[in-house]
């Protein structure tokens, strides 16, 4: 691995571990309210699960940067996203269900079966705060970050040619949905794709401005860092969250690309990263399954460190076992998806049928952006 992209897989690792903690905490107090927990709940003020959101949001925005050429596809592009997205989330759901489905004996849903198709999509985990469906996986990050996918070209010509345009038009965005978010939507702010823009915006500037000034962005975030360990600015928390963010990641590249680590430790932060998004899909309910099995209340803290190291063990365990048929699933696909040129038929109904899912993601975010769509129109909820 080239050192250059080491604050890559640095990163998403920290990242997946502080989502990880995050739930393994809240799972805890809320069998037990004064039980013993591993310290890290809240950092800086702020949750460390939205810590971690926010540095994967950003760590996305960076590789998808890094992996697109000068001679970019939108087409080609959302391919890939599939590729990187679908293989992985559709198979971690079916073996996580059958899993419980022998565990419970029951699978997870109620009789509206054409639910599904919000499963089979990733938008499950999004939409379930509107209703119950098979939602098993993936938290509402899936449908999230789906979303982001869909604006990514349009961001990205932005950032190349017009970045200081691009951060105004977000900038506005953020602030007119920020003051006027309960009467456009239902959905939790912090799950919202476009109040979210900005983390992924700076993700996509990264390596192009920032990195530039690294060693004057490092310094400016140690200092940010000091100051909000002291004191909470008078800024929305949603605002707090986008700073907090940019200084813990600015930070942390630095650190990840001037630190000489073994190459040990190099190699162990490279498997992290590799199998961190299998992980993170299967985590949660590797929690649910295995703590309600320990009386929260009576954990000393050493135990708890031994169950959090177990939960962490599990959930890359299981992630390792899913990346082989994952891997296997995904160059199916891709045989299916990336076609001959002499194969003009296949191809153009691939091609036709990326089109569409651009066309599908564009709209969505035009629903999302004026409230009207069912999911998120406070208005339809009253209908």
């Amino acid at each position: 691995m080239p050192k250059r992209l080491f604050f890559l897989d640095f990163i998403r690792a920290i990242s997946v571990l502080m989502i990880i903690l995050y739930h393994f905490d809240l799972q805890i107090l809320a069998q037990s309210p004064s039980a013993n927990t591993v310290p890290g709940l809240v950092v800086f003020r702020q949750a460390i699960g939205d810590l971690g959101v926010t540095l994967f949001i950003m760590i996305s925005g960076v590789a998808l940067m890094t992996s697109t050429s000068a001679r970019f596809s939108a087409i080609e592009f959302y391919k890939k996203r599939f590729l990187g997205i679908f293989p992985s989330y559709w198979i971690a759901y079916l073996a996580v269900g059958t899993a419980l489905f022998v565990l419970r004996g029951g699978w997870v849903g109620d009789n509206d079966h054409w639910k599904i198709f919000l499963t089979v999509t990733g938008f499950d985990g999004l939409t379930l705060y509107r209703l119950p469906n098979y939602y098993l996986i993936g938290e509402w990050f899936i449908g999230f970050i789906l979303c982001m996918y869909a604006m990514f070209p349009v961001l990205r010509r932005g950032v190349i040619e017009r970045p200081l345009v691009t951060w105004a038009i977000v900038a506005v965005v953020f602030f007119v949905l920020h003051r006027n978010y309960d009467q456009l939507f239902v959905l939790n702010e912090n799950r919202n794709p476009l109040v979210r823009l900005p983390e992924f915006l700076f993700g996509l500037c990264f390596i192009r401005y920032v990195m530039r000034v690294d060693r004057y962005a490092f310094g400016i975030s140690i200092a940010a860092l000091v100051l909000f360990a002291f004191w909470y600015p008078p800024v929305p928390i949603q605002l707090y969250g986008i700073l907090l963010g940019i200084a813990v990641f600015c930070a942390l590249a630095f650190i990840a690309e001037h630190v000489v680590f073994p190459v040990a430790v190099v190699k162990f932060v490279g498997s992290l990263a590799k199998y961190s998004f299998l992980a993170f899909l299967v985590h949660h309910q590797i929690i649910y399954v295995l703590l309600p099995r320990f009386n929260a209340a009576a954990l000393t803290h050493t135990e708890v460190y031994v169950l959090f190291a177990l939960v962490i063990l599990l959930s890359f365990a299981v992630a390792v076992a899913l990346h082989k048929p994952v891997e296997q699933f995904t160059n199916v696909l891709r045989r299916l998806i990336f076609v001959k040129d002499d194969a003009r038929i296949v191809k153009a109904s691939v091609t036709g049928f990326s089109w569409w899912m651009g066309l599908l993601g564009i709209a969505m975010f035009a629903s999302t952006l004026y409230g009207v769509a069912h999911f998120y129109s406070p208005c339809s909820m009253a209908g």
